[in-house]
Formats: C-alpha cells, sequence, structure tokens
C-alpha cells in the first residue's frame, strides 16, 4: 500500500510541476473572453467576432423563416403549404411599413403564419431589416 501511495504522489508531483509552465502560445485568460458585451472581441482562438448585425438574423431567418418564404424570401421554401408573397418584389415592399411587418412577425399574418412572440424586439427589427433587404437583390 506504501508503494501506491508513494507512486500516486510521485504521479500528481510530476503533473503539478508540468503545469506551472506555460506555452509560449497560450495566453492568459481574460474576463471579456466570457463577455458578450463586446461584438469586436476576440475568441480564444484569435478570429475576430462577426460584426454584421445581420449575421444573427440571417441564422434565425434560415431556422425559422426559410421554410415558408425561401432562402431569399421569394416564397418558395420547400415546406411553403400557402405560397408566401415573394418579398423581393417592389409591390410587396410597399404593401407594409417596417412596424405593420414586425407586428405581423411578431404577431403571426391571418392565422397563415405563426406568432414569433418570443423574439426580441432588436431580433425582429434585424428580420425586417432583411426582408428589406430583399427588394435589392
Amino acid at each position: 500500500m506504501r508503494t501506491s501511495v508513494f507512486a500516486v504522489s510521485l504521479i500528481v508531483c510530476a503533473i503539478a510541476s508540468g503545469c506551472e509552465s506555460k506555452p509560449a502560445d497560450l495566453r492568459e485568460w481574460r474576463a471579456s473572453d466570457h463577455s458578450n458585451a463586446g461584438s469586436n472581441s476576440e475568441d480564444p482562438g484569435g478570429a475576430a467576432a462577426p460584426t454584421d448585425p445581420l449575421t444573427n438574423a440571417r441564422a434565425l431567418w434560415s431556422s425559422q423563416c426559410a421554410a415558408c418564404h425561401g432562402r431569399e424570401g421569394r416564397g418558395d421554401g420547400p415546406q411553403s403549404a400557402i405560397r408566401p408573397p415573394d418579398m423581393s418584389t417592389a409591390e410587396f415592399q410597399s404593401s407594409g411599413s417596417d412596424a405593420q411587418f414586425a407586428a405581423s412577425i411578431t404577431n403571426g399574418k391571418n392565422g397563415r403564419m405563426p406568432a414569433f412572440a418570443s423574439l426580441r424586439p432588436e431580433a425582429v427589427q434585424l428580420l425586417v431589416r432583411l426582408v428589406r433587404g430583399f427588394a435589392a437583390r
């Protein structure tokens, strides 16, 4: 038993002494590594965080909207049973204000589009900007 305690002690000592030296390419941890406050902060891998505010809106669109509305908002999504309008047309773009589009996203529309009331207002506004951007495509 004494031999096993001695062996374990040696292993623990070896591990502890090896952890004291830090590789040259390993930087110290900073509190900002886990902060959501800055969008321009570096991640631990050294790559810059995305600065485009529509990046999250595009991801949200892909996961929640594109199945019916299509990737580019043309109403050609694979699960569209009701054939939504083509959001890239001037007719659609002039059919409502930003506030009306935001209300449609939040509350749903005519029982045909589900409500996304759980979305934060900032996310809804970014989705409206994305929809407005479909006009330029």
